[in-house]
């Protein structure tokens, strides 16, 4: 009876977060970026053949490439949702990475150059630019556009990080824990919200500034500035992604929490070493070498592994596979031989 009254006291945590569907939130991150960067790559373009700048097509074109990110997101979200089988016992969670990786790569490879290339071309053969006011006018509404994404995006993150947390974070803690937090599509939906706000407001200086002052070479610059935002992005994102497919261990908070949990648990004397690697967004393999009581029969080991086991996946809901070893503590009163020597 202690045992469950001790189980209801962690069950009832008033820190602990209602964990949300991590593939329906983070679709539904990625969908509404989709729909955004459609509307404002489809603004951006017309800003462009109006105006004839270098810098809106090179936000049109990020704009475009952001589109072609939430799809490949999309796809990869729907493939890691796969259940387990023969071939992959532990899931097709680190679809997601591969997926967002190719987005990563996409965009370095692609959009920056033709960024890059546009204003460089732009920088050497300057000329005027036509309706730069329409064009500003177009840029003001897709700023407004973009700040709405990122305050979805936002708002995704910090879930995804409270989550992660085991209780709910402001916006400054969440973002605290922004390379911990384990949700490649909503980091890169935010991420890129937050690149194309700024890429916007680039494109309105560059825009405003060669109207003004008729130095018509900044436009060109601002385009090649897009782009190396667009190709510093990728690169750092495609590092974080390459390290996910490899496989990484979690970060030590969980490390910490599986510790914290097994010990709370009173057939546990010692945990002498915790393992762990990621195998998908929020999904996580612990191995686990524990003691306990020397007396302990070997008839009760099962029980007890298979107890802890679900303590730890419902106190840590990261965690999918947990693998417990168990020796036996050294106790002087006894011949401290192995529990399952016995």
């Amino acid at each position: 009876m202690a045992d469950d009254d001790q189980e209801d006291q962690e069950d009832d945590d008033p820190h602990q977060v209602e964990q949300p569907d991590e593939a329906t939130e983070s679709r539904t991150a990625v969908l509404i970026a989709l729909a955004a960067n459609l509307l404002i790559a489809a603004l951006k373009g017309i800003a462009f053949f109006v105006t004839g700048s270098a810098s809106l097509l090179a936000e049109a074109l990020h704009s475009f490439s952001d589109s072609g990110n939430s799809l490949l997101l999309l796809v990869g979200l729907r493939s890691a949702q796969k259940p387990p089988d023969d071939e992959h016992p532990y899931g097709y969670g680190k679809d997601a990475y591969f997926w967002s990786l190719l987005a990563a790569l996409f965009m370095v490879g692609v959009i920056s150059t033709q960024s890059i290339n546009a204003g460089f071309e732009r920088f050497e053969h300057p000329r005027p630019l036509r309706n730069a006011s329409t064009g500003l006018l177009i840029l003001g509404i897709s700023a407004l556009v973009e700040t709405a994404a990122v305050v979805v995006a936002l708002r995704a993150f910090r879930s995804k990080a409270s989550a992660r947390a085991g209780h709910r974070l402001g916006l400054v803690e969440s973002l605290a824990h922004f390379r911990a937090t384990d949700a490649p599509a909503v980091k890169l939906v935010l991420i890129e919200d937050l690149l194309a706000l700024a890429g916007v407001l680039v494109a309105m200086a560059a825009v405003a500034i060669t109207e003004r002052t008729g130095i018509h070479q900044v436009d060109g610059i601002g385009a090649m500035v897009i782009g190396v935002m667009i190709a510093v992005l990728a690169v750092v994102l495609a590092r974080e992604y390459r390290t996910k497919l490899i496989g990484t261990a979690a970060d030590l908070e969980i490390e910490d929490r599986i510790q914290r949990v097994s010990m709370t648990y009173p057939p546990v004397r010692d945990v002498r070493e915790v393992t762990t690697m990621v195998v998908g967004p929020n999904r996580v393999i612990a191995h686990l070498t524990i003691e306990l009581d020397p007396h302990t029969r070997i008839e009760e080991m099962d029980d007890i592994t298979a107890e802890l086991e679900r303590r730890l996946m419902r106190a840590i809901p990261q965690i999918s596979d947990a693998y417990i070893e168990v020796i036996a503590d050294e106790d002087p009163d006894y011949s401290g031989a192995p529990i399952g020597l016995r």
